[in-house]
């Protein structure tokens, strides 16, 4: 059986690669949102030509 501390220590990394993977998802997320305002708004079309 684990010790005490090795439990601790799998609990931390647990919760560490949760945090991380919720805030990449965030990341991706706001990512998303903002191309889906640059389409919104035309800013990723080229300019007019002179």
């Amino acid at each position: 059986m684990p010790s005490p501390a090795e439990l601790t220590i799998l609990v931390l990394l647990i919760a560490v690669g949760v945090g991380l993977w919720t805030l990449l998802d965030r990341v991706g997320q706001v990512q998303r949102d903002v191309d889906a305002i640059k389409r919104k708004l035309g800013a990723d079309e080229p300019p007019p030509a002179a």
